[in-house]
C-alpha cells in the first residue's frame, strides 16, 4: 500500500523562469520502471536550457535524463506528501517519492535533488539509509525542500 496525501500545502507550480525560484526538481540519469507509483519520468526536453545544464553538470550528458514529477508536472508536492505523512506521523518510506528513491537506490541510479536555482555542491549520499536521514531531516517543516545527490559509492568522487 503507497501512502499519499492530497494536502493544500501542495501546489502545482508552472515551469516559468520566475516559479524556478520557487520549485523543487529532481533529475534521474535513466528511466526505470515506476511501476504503479503516482509519479512520471519524463525526457528531458532540448529546450529546457536550465534543466539541461543541471544535469549535465551532475551526470555530464542530458539525454537519457528524466525529471520527476506528479501528475500535474511538479515535484513539490511529491516532498510535500513527505511532510504531511510526518505531521500525520505516518511511515514517510510509503509515500510515492520515497517509493521512488528506494527504486533507484536498489537499481544504483544517480539523482539529484534540489529546489529553485539552488542546485551545486549538493550533499552527496551513497546509502538508503543517509537518503532516509536527509529527506527526513529536510521535511520536517515548511518550506520543506530536499537538497540531495544520490551516487552509488564507486561514483561519488565523480563529477
Amino acid at each position: 500500500m503507497v501512502f499519499s496525501l492530497a494536502s493544500s500545502v501542495c501546489e502545482v507550480v508552472a515551469a516559468t523562469e520566475e516559479d524556478r525560484k520557487l520549485s523543487q526538481f529532481m533529475i534521474v540519469e535513466r528511466k526505470i520502471d515506476t511501476l504503479s507509483l503516482s509519479v512520471i519520468l519524463r525526457p528531458i526536453d532540448a529546450d529546457d536550457d536550465f534543466v539541461r545544464k543541471v544535469a549535465i553538470e551532475y551526470f555530464g550528458e542530458w539525454r537519457g535524463c528524466h525529471l520527476v514529477m506528479d501528475v500535474g508536472g511538479s515535484a513539490e508536492s511529491l516532498i510535500d506528501d513527505v511532510y504531511c505523512a510526518q505531521l500525520a506521523e505516518k511511515p514517510i518510506e510509503e509515500t510515492p517519492i520515497v517509493c521512488l528513491l528506494k527504486l533507484l537506490f536498489e537499481s544504483r541510479c544517480r539523482f539529484v535533488i534540489w529546489h529553485g536555482g539552488d542546485y551545486l555542491n549538493l550533499p552527496t549520499v551513497q546509502s538508503w539509509s543517509e537518503i532516509l536521514d536527509v529527506v527526513r531531516a529536510q521535511t520536517l517543516a515548511q518550506p520543506a525542500d530536499v537538497y540531495l545527490r544520490f551516487a552509488p559509492s564507486n561514483e561519488a568522487t565523480a563529477s
